[in-house]
């Protein structure tokens, strides 16, 4: 859902405009990558080098390993940034082309507002006028499509110790996909 209002509700963005996802590897990253896609947009994955091949064969039009993305001597109409906790905001602001945009997961500080007026900046948040039903019928027909695939970094019986142990692991940048917790029937 996330990612659907990204996409389609939160920023403005036609297909010939150019588009990169930092934290293209994680749960929120993938899922963009797909949708945009589909959508019919050309897209960079920004992502650990180790995830290449899976980005390659979630559609990316090309890889940018994030250890090299600070150096990368490219500008983006659009720069999302799916990392969790945000990381170095300055890093992907400084890729997007002059009267762009930059959205994050997170909150944007006032001061890199100020540092770079030309650009749309935007802290997503969900709002209550996204309307689940066209998402979920729209990430339904993408899945039953097989242009949708939901990468699952482990899964994890639901106690206690479990969600702690997934907590942690999102905290620290776990591997690639969903981490996901399930009560057994």
């Amino acid at each position: 859902m996330t990612a659907y209002n990204i996409l389609f509700n939160a920023l403005s963005i036609q297909p010939a405009q150019s588009l990169a996802i930092e934290g293209a590897a994680g749960g929120v990253g993938s899922l963009l990558l797909q949708l945009a896609k589909a959508a019919g947009l050309s897209v960079t994955a920004v992502a650990a080098s180790k995830h290449a091949n899976l980005l390659d064969q979630l559609g990316a039009n090309q890889f940018i390993p994030s250890e090299k993305f600070s150096t990368a001597n490219v500008k983006f109409d659009v720069v999302i940034n799916a990392i969790n906790g945000g990381n170095d905001q300055e890093r992907g602001v400084a890729h997007v082309k002059a009267s762009g945009q930059y959205l994050s997961l997170n909150p944007i500080t006032e001061a890199l507002k100020q540092a770079y007026p030309q650009i749309t900046m935007t802290a997503f948040q969900p709002k209550k006028e996204y309307r689940d039903r066209p998402a979920l019928g729209y990430l339904t027909k993408l899945m039953q499509q097989k242009e949708l695939v939901v990468p699952i970094a482990q899964q994890f019986d639901f106690n206690l110790t479990n969600v702690i142990v997934a907590q942690s692991l999102l905290e620290q940048r776990h591997s690639a996909g969903k981490l996901i917790v399930l009560k057994n029937k």
